[in-house]
């Protein structure tokens, strides 16, 4: 199966995005693309992720909504029904698997951070409740789209 949309595009797509013009949101890119590109594996894109994202953790300054965002776009563009694309979906989730065994991420005063009780990234925080509400989105335009059954 012939991907729609390439990694290299999806890419190109994303960084040209004025929301994600950040040189840590342009690295996650980057470290996606490699992945879905198969040029790196899940634990390299994790630790590229971490190393994208660990001074704004550090600091409390880190904005989880655009990061996951940049994730489920992955996702959504290029994972789907083919075997090119489960393989995606497949690698994808095995980034998220290695980002929760990642060393927990400690500030300057020497304590964990957390958000909203969960550590960085131990528990790959609001990555759950993210997803939940991206996919009742996808749930809603199908059911409306007549795509589900009512």
């Amino acid at each position: 199966m012939v991907l729609s949309t390439t990694p290299s595009e999806w890419a190109l797509r994303m960084k040209s995005n004025v929301r994600y013009t950040s040189t840590s949101d342009q690295a996650f890119i980057d470290a996606l693309k490699d992945l879905c590109a198969d040029a790196i594996n899940p634990s390299i894109c994790a630790a590229r992720i971490a190393a994208a994202y660990n001074g704004a953790i550090k600091e409390h300054k880190f904005n989880y909504w655009k990061a996951w965002t940049i994730y489920m776009d992955a996702a959504t563009s290029l994972g789907g029904p083919g075997d090119d694309d489960e393989a995606i979906l497949h690698v994808l989730v095995d980034t998220l698997i290695e980002i929760s065994k990642l060393p927990d991420v400690v500030d300057e005063a020497g304590k964990v951070v957390e958000d909203n009780g969960r550590v960085y990234w131990r528990d790959v925080p609001e990555f759950t409740f993210f997803f939940r509400d991206a996919m009742e989105g996808v749930f809603v335009l199908a059911h409306r789209n007549r795509m589900l059954p009512c």
